[in-house]
C-alpha cells in the first residue's frame, strides 16, 4: 500500500483482531511486559536508552528488591577512555536557591535485613592515567558533613591540606591538628627499666661532654634531625620520660649525699663546741 490508510473498526490478520504492543488507558499509554529500548535495537532492561535523556520535574527511583543479589536503583558507570572529565551522576544547584541540595540521597537501614545498607555507594574503578574521586566537591562549607553516627575510611590513606600521601602512613595533614586528647597505643619499650637495679645511670659529666659537643641531650633528636624527619610523638614521650626518671633518681642520690653532708657537718661543729 502506498499512501494513507483510513479505516474505522478493527484490523484483523487472517480474521483475528491484531494485538497491539502498547495498550492504553484514559491518558496512559503502557506495556505489560517485555522492554522498550530507545536508540537500541536489542533493550536489555524495561526502558534502555542509547543516547541523551533529560527529565524537567522530579525523577523518582524505587527499588523493591528483597533478595540476596546487588540491586541499585540508580547505577552510574563512567566507563574508561578519552581524556575529557566523564561524570556518573553530574548535578548544579541553581542560583538563588533559598535551601536545597544539588544532588541529595537519603536512606535507611531497615533491622529486618541482614546484608549492608548505603545511603550512597560510590565506586571508582582502576585503569587509566587520570585522577578517580569517589566523592569531590568544591566552593562548599562543608566538604563532608556528617550530622550523626560513625566514620569509617576503609582506605590506602587519608591526606588533609595536601594531596601527597607519606609513605608508611594511614593519615597525613598538611597543618596544625586541634584535639582535646591524644592517645597513643604504644607501650613497648616503656621507659620503666631506668627503676630497675641493674639500669646504671648516664654519668653527668659525660653527659655534660656530649653535650658541650652535640648541643642536644643524648639519644633526644637534635634540632636538623627534626626540622628534616620530624619526630615521632609516641617515641619522643618515651625518651622524654626516661630523662626526667634519670633526672629523678640523680636528684635523690644528690640530697641523700646532701643530708649526708649536712649530717657530718653537724657533728663537726658538735665536736668543735665540746672543747
Amino acid at each position: 500500500v502506498t499512501g494513507d490508510i483510513n479505516f474505522t473498526g478493527e484490523l484483523l490478520q487472517n480474521g483475528v483482531p491484531m494485538a497491539g504492543v502498547w495498550s492504553s488507558s484514559g491518558n496512559n499509554t503502557y506495556r505489560s511486559s517485555g522492554n522498550v529500548g530507545i536508540g537500541k535495537d536489542s533493550p536489555s532492561y524495561t526502558l534502555d536508552i542509547d543516547g541523551t535523556a533529560a527529565t524537567i520535574r522530579a525523577l523518582n527511583v524505587e527499588n523493591p528488591y528483597t533478595g540476596a543479589a546487588n540491586s541499585y536503583g540508580i547505577y552510574a558507570s563512567a566507563p574508561q577512555g578519552g581524556t575529557g572529565t566523564k561524570h556518573g551522576v553530574y548535578s548544579v544547584a541553581e542560583g538563588g536557591a533559598v535551601s536545597g541540595h544539588a544532588y541529595a540521597v537519603r536512606g535507611s537501614v531497615s533491622t529486618a535485613g541482614a546484608g549492608n545498607a548505603y545511603a550512597g555507594h560510590f565506586n571508582a574503578s582502576s585503569g587509566g592515567t587520570g585522577t578517580k574521586f569517589g566523592v569531590w566537591t568544591s566552593g562548599a562549607d562543608y566538604g563532608l558533613y556528617v550530622a550523626s553516627g560513625k566514620s569509617y575510611f576503609n582506605a590506602d590513606g587519608i591526606t588533609i591540606g595536601t594531596t601527597t600521601q607519606a609513605t608508611g602512613y594511614m593519615l597525613s595533614v598538611d597543618g596544625k591538628v586541634l584535639c582535646e586528647e591524644l592517645k597513643v597505643e604504644d607501650s613497648s619499650n616503656w621507659p620503666d627499666f631506668v627503676f630497675e637495679e641493674t639500669h646504671i645511670l648516664p654519668d653527668l659529666y659525660e653527659t655534660e661532654a656530649f653535650i658541650t659537643e652535640n648541643k642536644h641531650l643524648p639519644q633526644v633528636p637534635s634540632k636538623s634531625e627534626v626540622e628534616e624527619n620530624g619526630f615521632m610523638v609516641g617515641e619522643m614521650q618515651k625518651i622524654l620520660l626516661q630523662k626526667i626518671e634519670e633526672i629523678t633518681l640523680h636528684t635523690i642520690r644528690q640530697q641523700k649525699e646532701l643530708d649526708l653532708l649536712k649530717e657530718e657537718n653537724r657533728l663537726l661543729k658538735a665536736q668543735m663546741s665540746s672543747k
